[in-house]
């Protein structure tokens, strides 16, 4: 697989009148979706042939809310509201369009999202939700029953039908990325040497290393005492680069080599050597603006300022563009790879532009704001 440093944004009662649930194990040990309440369900909008439900937008909006007032939720209710919410209506209008448009290019590769496939991927997430288990190479310690995984979800403003659609979306996306950019889609995406040559020598790709250590990599007892102790090392490191002075077998131990991957375990020899390839198109859209201009504008040899995000500091470094790769096979799949990504990736954000540009919003949308949703209604 493409060396990936960040990944798509993710996450993870008894019948009372306000939600139904459905308790009972289906075959092979899964579990039976639980339904969600009336008001969970109500349509809010539609793109294209989706309907938006309420649930949905809820926990878009409570999980990406700091985003929007920076922890101050008093905004919500002041003079700044309005527009506080114009800007959380357009973000998570975004997000949402991006999901189903996923769904539609899935669809046009010859990928069923809602076929055997996905879905038992969904089951086999929601399993170990609940029971535990081992998810993509990961450990996942489970919440040990169906009560917990219930309370779980109500902790966190989402429900198991909202969470189910997440993970189908992950799944499609891992799906079209396994067909497409890894298999070439059966012959249907295979690009020829021009292809690959005109790709390089355009501005569509970054190529860069970095420094990334997450919060918590280097102890602390409290977020502020992680935070300073990752900033803290991230000063030394930076200086280090600087004085290393462009010799890359320097950079490598001063700093390439101290940076983690996206699942916290130390970066592989091969990103370590030879850096890292990204897309415009198929760049996680989710990451900070800061962080995606720098990674699309560093010059080679450029070293950046420290850039932190929710999960950590990065420090970026530009590294040389060309054709070069092409002549290495292990560097050329990577590349080979990439084109095809993009090649999709393109696909889903030019669907994902339509949708978003022609939603349509039921009568319930007109009564929904921030205050609102925090108050679940």
């Amino acid at each position: 697989m493409k060396q990936k440093w960040f990944a798509r944004a993710l996450t993870s009662l008894v019948l009372t009148g306000i939600i139904l649930l459905s308790l009972a194990s289906c075959g092979d040990g899964y579990y039976s979706p639980i339904k969600s309440s009336r008001l969970e369900r109500t349509v809010v909008a539609k793109m294209g042939e989706y309907e938006i439900n309420y649930e949905l937008v809820r926990f878009i909006f409570m999980s990406r809310i700091d985003r929007y007032d920076g922890g101050d939720r008093s905004r919500w209710q002041g003079e700044e509201a309005a527009a506080l919410w114009e800007t959380a209506k357009a973000d998570f209008l975004a997000y949402i369009s991006d999901i189903y448009a996923v769904f539609d290019i899935c669809r046009a590769w010859g990928i069923d999202p809602e076929g055997d496939n996905i879905d038992d991927t969904v089951d086999e997430y929601i399993k170990a939700d609940i029971d535990g288990g081992e998810i993509a190479g990961q450990t996942v310690e489970g919440y040990g029953s169906v009560k917990a995984y219930k309370q779980a979800l109500a902790d966190s403003d989402c429900t198991d039908a909202v969470r189910r659609l997440l993970y189908r979306y992950s799944a499609c996306l891992s799906s079209l990325y396994s067909y497409v950019a890894v298999n070439g889609a059966e012959g249907k995406a295979a690009p020829t040497e021009e292809d690959l040559k005109a790709f390089l020598s355009g501005d569509g790709y970054a190529h860069i290393n970095r420094v990334f250590i997450p919060f918590g990599a280097l102890g602390g007892d409290t977020p502020e005492e992680q935070r300073a102790a990752v900033h803290n090392t991230m000063v030394t490191i930076r200086d280090k680069m600087i004085a290393a002075n462009g010799n890359y077998a320097e950079l490598v131990k001063v700093a390439f080599s101290r940076s983690y991957s996206s699942v916290s375990s130390l970066a592989s020899d091969s990103q370590i050597d030879n850096g890292i390839w990204i897309g415009k198109y198929s760049a996680d859209r989710d990451y900070s603006e800061t962080l995606y201009d720098t990674i699309f504008s560093i010059q080679e040899g450029e070293i950046s300022d420290i850039i932190e995000t929710d999960d950590g500091c990065y420090i970026l470094y530009g590294m040389s563009k060309g054709t070069a790769p092409l002549d290495e096979p292990q560097l050329r799949q990577i590349i080979v790879e990439l084109w095809r990504e993009e090649l999709y990736s393109k696909q889903i954000q030019e669907k994902a532009d339509e949708l978003y540009a022609g939603v349509v919003y039921e009568k319930r949308f007109s009564e929904l704001s921030g205050a609102a949703l925090m108050e679940g209604k």
